[in-house]
C-alpha cells in the first residue's frame, strides 16, 4: 500500500482537495464536481445513484484533530448541503477520528434535524466511505 501524505498535501488544500475530487470522480463515475465559486452549497461532488439518491461529498483537507474552527466549517457545509435535500453526505478528510470527534460527528443528525444519513469518510484509514 502506498502512504498518501496527507500533512504535506494539506499545506496547499485546493492542491489536496482537487487530489481528493479527482479519486472520488474515479471511484463515484456518475458523480459531478461543482464548481464553488460563489459557493458550493455544502458539497464538492455530488451524484445520484441508480435508485435516485442524491448523495453529496463535501471535501476537506483538513489534517490533525478537528479543532472548533474545522467543526464550525463542517457544520456549515451541512446547513448548506440540507437545503438540496440530499439522501445521503459524506464529509471526505484524511483524519480518522478520535472518540470524541466521533461522538460529535455522530451528534450532528439529532442537531440539525436532518434525515440525510451522515457519513465521516476516512482517507487517513483503510476505507474511503463508511456509512453509519
Amino acid at each position: 500500500m502506498v502512504e498518501v501524505p496527507w500533512e504535506q498535501l494539506a499545506k496547499k488544500p485546493k492542491v489536496c482537495e482537487s487530489l481528493v475530487t479527482l479519486l472520488l470522480l474515479r471511484l463515484y463515475p456518475r458523480a459531478q464536481p461543482v464548481d464553488g465559486m460563489g459557493g458550493d452549497g455544502g458539497r464538492d461532488l455530488f451524484e445520484y445513484t441508480e435508485n435516485n439518491e442524491l448523495i453529496n461529498y463535501e471535501v476537506k483537507s483538513f489534517t490533525g484533530r478537528m479543532t472548533k474552527s474545522r467543526r464550525d466549517q463542517v457544520q456549515r457545509s451541512l446547513v448548506s448541503t440540507a437545503r438540496s435535500q440530499p439522501d445521503h453526505w459524506d464529509l471526505v478528510v484524511p483524519i480518522d477520528p478520535n472518540p470524541t470527534e466521533q461522538l460529535w460527528f455522530d451528534g450532528l443528525r439529532s442537531e440539525f434535524h436532518v434525515r440525510t444519513p451522515v457519513a465521516w469518510s476516512q482517507l487517513a484509514g483503510r476505507s474511503l466511505r463508511c456509512t453509519f
